[in-house]
């Protein structure tokens, strides 16, 4: 057997070690059977030689040549063991160490104390305590090895429970504690921890200082800095890095110039602090001055100096460097691509003695950054092949190499890549990931990729918002901000630029200009020149040219280049030559240069006949020496890249890409294409236009995809420049015959062409136009349809040949096309017309526009007589309730049906039921309804103000409720998304049910019918199991809900004596007598002030945790019962808040309600039903209550495990008053009670004695700068009665420390089922079997200092 030695010390150790071994080996028995003779005796100096051997071996790794000579050893001591134990922990191999252990003959404390910091090093902190539980003796190492563990894992109560019951405690213990509140971000707790002690070590005070630094709460560490007894050189350049970090460079300064001594940390320090505000010149003087210099010296001032791009400079330091270290190599190769200069970065990158995942990532993001995409991939691959892990910066920067390159195959196989290694799910990469489909054109897999991100920020929405804007689905970009808007994450300019993108392609103008004008009121969100851009492309788009010219004229800032381009593109749409000249000329005097800008006006003037004017721009162009830029389209097939161009002969294919061409437009006539020849800036004959239109760029590559990309893939094309109208609509067909799904990014959006469909959405919006019927059905065998009217005018609608618009609804989208009517004849039978158009004129054709609607353009109407209105004018009306004029909906739309008109009104959205703002006009819910347009039922309507006034009878907007029906394969769809994002959420479950040992719920979903198992799987993807699990580790022994209130005052009597305020309860009630209010009506009107102006917050629990069994078991007699009894002391609260605030209307106190889930509706109707008592009703707010699972109170459990009501259904019960806060942070209450400037925040149960003293309590806190004020009432005991109030900077800091809610139990007996061999058997239970998980609000008193904690004590 071969020892592998770790030095040649070692390796003469072991030989010499393997002598003696052998020696021992060979002594032969005594001969004759007589006494063994002794073997010669191995020395304590030898044993000691062994085990420093051993633990050579392990310190390098080498495990098996230890064990090898810890067999062979003659002789071994405990410390031989411990040595084992030890190595084979810190190489990870607990379970090995874990055997050694249990073998040692005779364990010592070390041995003990060497197991448990193998388990605590191996983060088996469960098994760490086991063990430590186990110990026949204990010392300060044990003690404090447990307490590091549980510091270093974030257990900080289990750390702070062990170091309170240590026998005696050293500054380690301390320090691990102290440390641990730093290192976690708990500083608060810290400083009340650091308080406890006198005797701190200079460690001790660093620590804290530090903590407090990175908090970047500068006051208090420099408070702490000057109270230190001593300092060292740490304590110094903490603060100096401290006042330098945040930007206080002449405190930095000040500090470096009085420091005692100075390092080299000192020193560097300075540097940094001089780079990162700008001055280099001192940043250098500085260097130059140092006595000694690391390798962050050097780093600091070379980073500096690329930052700055003055790469000379940071290349000349980079070269003198004695040392250099990898990070000195990454900070050259990031500074030169910075700059542009990826040739030198990249000979930097060869020149590096080794490489880490920065310096890949740095190489990668500096091709990417400067175009050179191709580049950047194949090292992505090349480092990939080196075996070098890669980092979320080289994915993310790859994903945008993918995006820009369209490199849509590219980037799933990274997205296989970040799926494995687990990135995709977070915001930066995740954010990557979306840009890059959104950017391919593969806008579903976008979404996909939305659906399953686990965290989105504001770039994750903006981008799902832009990518939906940008293909074209202005109607989907608008969901996802309505959701956005849900989920109270804050929009940005960027977000409205969507927004308002999203708008203009859906021709939803008037929603459009309403974000517009309300952004800033809204959002807070200022408008900029590109959010002016979108606005006036949206009204270009919809014909109000005017609109747009005015809104130019009254912008705050000139009109750019970008503007005029927007009302010069929408002057050629809509036809206007001279607003085009305006606007050409304009860009001409910015933008001399912008050949786009010349064509546009060339398209304009050959569309109006005007050659010479073409001619003239041409002249301009050549004498300017503008060049248009030819136009090219390309598609990538089998990783290569085919790019075409007009007319292209040099294609090795081009043979049969043009006989598919001639093809196609054979079957294209037959289906009704004609070529746009208008588009065509030449004059020459039609015939010819034609034949210069069949050979664009983007035909012939769509052409060539369709012959080579495999059926059923799409066809993805990309063109350098704008589509053309003949092309976009030629495509339309090509798409229709060949059955194909066909992608065609350009330069300013995405075309989806859709096979399934002979048409798709098209830029052009439907708001110019106006419905007069739609087809009904094919008549006759040449083409004829029968069309069903909806105009008063039918002669001149259907009788009249000319110019008519057929709008189909295509997948959810609009589809509008021009078609020519060339006869109408009025039917002899039922009421329709028979009509024929030009280019369909067989059955085949007929049939595929029965059930389009019939348009006209929106300006051509007949005159009317006062008083009269057209019918479609209804359409957008808003629908008013005549009586209380409360809002209704919005018409949508209008059906004739015999003697009267039908109304379909959309209602408004209701409320989720989840978090309700009471604000019910805000949005439509998607509900229709139709309403008979009688004067009986709509007796009122206003054409100039776009409302009307209903009486509807009793019953008729519930009885026609009807959803809107979409589409079979819609509804497939969305049924398939669900049931995705189901499975997904239900995995995560399971996987987490799992961690923590409640895999026995899911029992159920194996037996039961389908809604049985849906109930079980919409619990267990609902339940909060980050609480639950919160829960078990911090349950303590059973209480009542005041414990935590009474440890508090018990242990800080002293201090709270001066902030405690006792008056009798009679005088509470004399409001005008200031004698006999004690003296304390400066407090009390200080609080009425709070409240009157709105400064003043109130939550309510509504039936807060009197979880007696009736919660649990409860029938729908006794929830009535306590429903309205619940209502009636809402009522008196509020009634008591208003008799003491004076207030008679318009009550200003924002209200938030924590409501059990079946309440939740009758508080809102409650609430509506009374007007809500004065309250403004968009500072009201439902929660529903938490609810945890009832656990079982089985010792031998562990964890304890949740109890079933049913096979499918888990025994809930509410939480508690501790829950609030986690309420609050989860619906981030807290940031919207900010927004609208709430400073204090009264949280009660709803009890008549929570209004008593109400304004005293505000103005007392107030008075004591305190963060908690606590009423009590001295004559009544009620364990459930509280009444608080916080300051809300306290309840934000709260916020981020949700993980230190404590939890305590109420055992009790409750039926529950089991699976007992394949049964589910029901349990009744003869004594308590059970805990429910409660929490009391008063918990929060540990994380406040006593010193801000005030009390209101009322007696009598």
């Amino acid at each position: 057997m071969v020892v592998v030695a770790t030095s040649k010390a070692t390796g003469k150790l072991v030989s010499r070690l393997r002598t003696v071994s052998k020696c021992v080996a060979a002594t032969p028995p005594p001969k004759g059977g007589g006494k063994r003779r002794s073997s010669p005796t191995v020395s304590d100096e030898q044993i000691v030689k062994w085990n420093m051997a051993i633990s050579s071996h392990m310190r390098s790794g080498n495990c098996d040549s230890a064990r090898t000579l810890f067999d062979e050893m003659p002789r071994r001591s405990t410390v031989s063991w411990n040595a084992m134990i030890s190595g084979y922990a810190s190489n990870g191999m607990i379970e090995l160490a874990r055997e050694m252990f249990e073998r040692v003959p005779k364990r010592d404390l070390v041995s003990w104390n060497v197991m448990i910091a193998g388990h605590v090093r191996n983060r088996n902190l469960r098994a760490a305590r086991r063990l430590f539980d186990e110990m026949p003796e204990r010392d300060v190492v044990s003690w404090n090895t447990l307490i590091s563990g549980y510091t270093q894992n974030a257990l900080m109560n289990e750390a702070r429970e062990l170091f309170e019951m240590m026998p005696i405690r050293n500054s380690i213990s301390w320090n691990a504690m102290l440390t641990g509140y730093v290192q976690h971000g708990k500083i608060d707790l810290a400083r009340e921890f650091f308080e406890t002690n006198s005797d701190w070590d200079i460690v001790a005070w660093n620590a804290l200082m530090g903590g407090y630094v990175q908090k970047g709460r500068l006051e208090e560490a420099r408070e702490l800095f000057d109270r230190m007894p001593e300092r060292d050189a740490v304590s110094w350049n903490t603060m100096i890095s401290g006042y330098a970090q945040n930007g206080k460079l002449p405190e930095a300064e000040k500090l470096f110039t009085n420091a005692p001594v100075l390092d080299v940390v000192s020193w560097t320090a300075m540097v940094s602090a001089y780079v990162q505000n700008g001055r280099l010149v001192d940043a250098q003087k500085v260097f130059d001055e140092m006595p000694e210099r690391n390798e962050v010296s050097w780093n600091a001032l070379i980073a500096g100096y690329a930052q700055s791009r003055q790469m000379d400079k940071a290349q000349e330091l980079f070269e003198k460097m004695p040392c250099r270290n990898i990070s000195s190599w990454n900070t050259m190769i990031t500074g030169h691509a910075q700059n542009g200069n990826v040739d030198l970065a990249q000979q930097v990158f060869d020149r590096m003695p080794q490489r880490d995942s920065i310096s890949w990532a740095g190489m990668i993001a500096g091709y990417a950054q400067n175009g050179h995409g191709e580049e950047a991939l194949q090292l992505f691959i090349e480092m990939r092949r080196t075996g070098e892990q890669s980092n979320r910066s080289t994915f993310t920067c790859s994903l945008s190499t993918c995006a820009d390159l369209a490199a849509v195959e590219c980037g799933k196989q990274l997205h296989g890549l970040l799926v494995k290694v687990g990135y995709e799910m977070g915001c930066f990469v995740g954010n990557a990931l979306l840009a890059m489909y959104c950017k391919c054109g593969s806008i579903d897999e976008a979404y996909g990729a939305f659906e399953s991100m686990q965290e989105r920020d504001a770039v994750t929405w903006n981008t799902m918002i832009a990518g939906y804007a940008r293909h074209g689905f202005g109607l989907e970009a608008l969901k996802v901000f309505e959701t956005m808007r849900m989920t109270k994450t804050k929009p940005d300019d960027v977000t409205m630029i969507g927004v308002l993108s999203a708008c203009s392609h859906a021709g939803l103008v008037d929603m459009g200009m309403d974000y517009f004008h309300t952004m800033n009121a809204k959002y807070g969100i200022k408008t900029t020149p590109q959010h002016y851009t979108c606005v006036i492309d949206l009204l270009g788009r919809a014909g109000r040219l005017e609109e747009a010219q005015e809104l130019m004229k009254n912008m705050p800032f000139e009109p750019d280049a970008t503007m005029w381009g927007a009302l010069l593109g929408a002057s050629r749409i809509h036809g206007d030559t001279n607003l085009g000249e305006i606007a050409a000329e304009k860009i001409f005097q910015m933008e001399p240069d912008n050949a786009g800008m010349y064509v546009l006006l060339s398209n304009l003037y050959a569309v109006d006949g005007r050659w010479r004017d073409v001619d003239r721009l041409r002249d301009m162009m050549r004498e300017r020496g503008v060049k248009k830029v030819p136009g090219y389209s390309w598609i990538e097939i089998k990783d290569e890249v085919h790019t075409f161009s007009v007319g292209d002969t040099a294609h090795p294919e081009k043979e049969r890409i043009y006989a598919f061409l001639e093809e196609l437009d054979l079957q294209m006539k037959k289906k009704g294409y004609v070529s746009s020849t208008k588009m065509v800036l030449h004059d020459v004959e039609e015939e010819e236009k034609e034949h210069m239109l069949k050979y664009h760029s983007e035909k012939l590559a769509v052409a060539f995809g369709i012959l080579n990309v495999p059926a059923g893939r799409p066809v993805r094309v990309i063109k350098n420049l704008r589509v053309c109208q003949d092309c976009h609509n030629a495509i339309k067909y090509v798409s229709k015959i060949t059955g194909r799904l066909i992608i065609l990014r350009d330069s300013n959006r995405f075309h989806h062409f859709d096979g399934e469909t002979p048409e798709v959405k098209d830029d052009e919006d439907d708001t110019e136009f106006i419905e007069i019927g739609y087809v009904s059905n094919v008549h006759g065998l040449d083409g004829e349809v029968l069309v069903k009217p909806s105009t008063d005018f039918p002669e001149m609608r259907f009788g009249k040949p000319g110019k008519r618009w057929l709008r189909s609804l295509v997948s959810g989208r609009k589809v509008i096309r021009e078609v020519e009517l060339t006869s109408g004849r009025a039917h002899a039978g039922p009421k329709s017309w028979i009509l024929s158009f030009g280019g369909l004129d067989t059955v085949e054709m007929a049939k595929e526009i029965v059930g389009s609607s019939i348009l006209v353009r929106e300006d051509d109407r007949p005159p009317l007589e006062d008083g009269d209105f057209y019918t479609p004018d209804l359409i957008g009306m808003k629908v008013y309730l005549k009586d209380n004029r409360e809002l209704v909906g919005t018409v949508v739309n209008v059906l004739k049906s015999g003697a009267s008109d039908l109304l379909q009104v959309m209602l408004v959205q209701e409320a989720n039921s989840r978090s309700i703002s009471l604000d019910t006009t805000s949005s439509l819910s998607g509900q229709l309804v139709w309403i008979p347009f009688v004067e009986a039922i709509v007796p009122d309507v206003d054409i100039k103000q776009r409302h009307m006034l209903i009486t509807p009878p009793q019953g008729l907007l519930e009885l026609n409720l009807r959803r809107h029906e979409a589409s079979k394969k819609e509804r497939r769809q969305l049924e398939w998304k669900q049931k995705k994002r189901t499975r997904q959420r239900l995995l995560a479950a399971k996987k987490k049910l799992a961690d923590i040992g409640q895999q026995h719920i899911l029992e159920g979903l194996s037996s039961g019918d389908k809604d049985q198992k849906l109930l079980l799987t919409d619990q267990i993807t609902n339940m909060n199991l980050q609480l639950f699990q919160q829960a078990l580790q911090n349950i303590s022994k059973p209480k009542v809900c005041n414990c935590y209130l009474e440890e508090f005052v018990n242990a800080n009597s002293a201090k709270l004596l001066h902030k405690t305020l006792k008056i009798p309860k009679s005088s509470l009630h004399c409001y005008g007598n200031k004698n006999q209010q004690n003296g304390c009506s400066e407090l009390r009107e200080a609080g009425f002030d709070f409240i009157v102006q709105g400064k003043v917050a109130t939550v309510l629990a509504l039936d807060d945790g009197k979880v007696q069994e009736g919660r649990l078991q409860q029938n729908s007699i006794e929830e009535n019962v306590s429903n309205s009894a619940n209502c009636v002391q809402l009522q008196e609260f509020l009634l008591n808040i208003k008799e003491q605030t004076k207030v008679e209307e318009n009550f200003p106190v924002a209200l938030i309600m924590a409501s059990p889930a079946n309440e939740v509706q009758t508080f809102r109707d409650f609430l509506v039903d009374h007007d809500y008592y004065g309250l403004d009703k968009e500072k009201v707010w439902i929660l529903e209550e938490d609810n945890l699972p009832v656990v079982s109170n089985s010792a031998e459990e562990k964890p304890l495990k949740m109890l079933l009501k049913t096979p499918w259904e888990v025994l809930h019960a509410p939480v508690g008053s501790g829950s609030i806060f986690n309420l609050l942070s989860t619906h981030t209450v807290v940031d919207n009670l900010s927004e609208i400037g709430i400073e204090y925040v009264q949280v009660c149960s709803l009890s008549k004695r929570s209004a008593i003293g109400y304004p005293l309590l505000l103005g007392h806190i107030h008075a004591c700068k305190a963060d908690v004020g606590i009423k009590i009432f001295g004559d009544e005991d009620d364990e459930f009665f509280y009444d608080m109030v916080f300051s809300l900077s306290f309840l934000r800091r709260l916020a981020t420390q949700m993980d230190e809610l404590q939890f305590f139990t109420l055992e009790g007996q409750r039926s529950h089922v089991q699976k007992i061999d394949d049964d589910w058997v029901v349990v009744h239970p003869l004594q308590p079997n059970s805990y429910i998980l409660r929490s009391s609000i008063y918990s929060c008193l540990r994380l406040c200092p006593p010193d801000k904690v005030c009390m209101l004590h009322i007696e009598g």
